[in-house]
Formats: structure tokens, sequence, C-alpha cells
């Protein structure tokens, strides 16, 4: 079972089975699945999934990397399914959490008074993203040198 619960640890951001973690573990897919069962009070795949939609969370709360690739990163061949995980986790979807995330981030910056007046617009400096606040009343990204 350790060498399973491993092997998922270390190729989280890939598509894994059953049956390739069965194999790397020397046990049927059956067995394994009782294990986890067992053991982990939890099926394989939501076993898999939550660290997948963890790991979600904090691209879609800190990039504004596209959900497909999102997706494609953390080994989900199709991204309505990863919709539908994530939905299905987290209560909202992928495009919901982002938003809800970014406003908060945003908030947070203001509190913190991290504003930059600059001549027609505001800028927000964050480690990973530059925001600005222009006249119009919208944040845009600008990529960072």
């Amino acid at each position: 079972m350790n060498q399973a619960l491993h092997f998922i640890h270390d190729h989280i951001h890939q598509s894994l089975s059953l049956d390739e973690v069965a194999k790397v573990a020397y046990l049927s897919p059956s067995y394994l699945s009782r294990l986890f069962k067992r053991y982990l009070q939890t099926n394989f795949v939501s076993y898999v999934n939550t660290p997948k939609i963890t790991l979600a969370q904090k691209q879609l709360a800190t990039t504004l990397i596209p959900i497909h690739q999102i997706a494609t990163q953390l080994g989900f061949s199709q991204t309505s399914y990863f919709t539908k995980v994530f939905k299905q986790t987290l209560g909202i979807t992928p495009s919901q959490f982002r938003q809800q995330n970014r406003i908060s981030q945003i908030n947070q910056l203001v509190s913190q008074n991290t504003w930059a007046a600059k001549s027609s617009h505001m800028a927000i400096n964050h480690p990973t993203d530059h925001w600005v606040y222009t006249v119009s009343g919208r944040f845009t990204s600008t990529p960072t040198d």
C-alpha cells in the first residue's frame, strides 16, 4: 500500500489509473481498491482527485493559466471532467472559484495599502502577476519582467 501511495504522490500531475498504481504496488486492482476503502475510508479516484483539486485551487487563485491548461497539467484528459470533479468537490466551477479568489486577493491587497498611484491608473504588485486598475474601472493583467 505504501508503494501505491508514494507512486500517487510522486506522479500526481499525471493521469493515474487504479490498474497502473496496482501494478506498481504489485497488487491486484480489486485488492488495492479494497485497501483504499478499508484504511483510508475513501475510494481510489477520490484519493487521487483530492490533491489534484487542491493544486488546481492554488493555480486558479494565483495565476492566469487557462483552466483547460491547468486540467491538462494535473492529468485530466478532458476539461469537462476536471470541471465536474472540481464542482463536486467544492460546489463551484473552476471559473467561479477563480473569480471569487481574484476578488478576495485584490481586496486583501487594497486593505494592505499596496496600491501604487500612477498617472491614470493604479497598479497592484503581486509576486506572480501585475494587475492594473484603469480609469475605466477594469482590472487587467500585465506581464512582469
